[in-house]
């Protein structure tokens, strides 16, 4: 079902998901970020390690334009922040493709 306010003057208006109060806050709360990650490892690599501690509703892998290669960095966010915590604690200082994995609870810059 679709969800929609009641603020004074704007009767029934439709929100979408990702502009209800507080939705970035929750989404922040389960999503985490990942440092040094080689520049070799794909998406699909990541999904299959993070996707162990649940539920993974997207993978971000960021990439070099030019060559297509992994910049070293990737946001994975997760159905809840319980399962955020578990790759956090899991995965922090996990060795992948001869490199020690960064994981860490990603926040927006304020």
């Amino acid at each position: 079902g679709e969800t929609v306010t009641e603020e004074p003057g704007k009767k029934g208006r439709y929100i979408a998901p990702h502009k209800r109060h507080g939705a970035r806050e929750r989404e922040e709360e389960q999503t985490v970020r990942v440092f040094n990650i080689s520049s070799e490892v794909t998406e699909d690599e990541l999904r299959a390690l993070f996707g162990r501690y649940g539920y993974i509703r997207r993978c971000y892998l960021a990439r070099d334009r030019v060559t297509g290669d992994s910049r070293g960095f990737a946001f994975i966010s997760y159905g809840s922040p319980k399962e955020a915590q578990a790759a956090i604690k899991n995965l922090n200082g996990f060795g992948l493709d001869h490199l020690l994995l960064n994981v860490e609870k990603a926040e927006s810059k304020k």
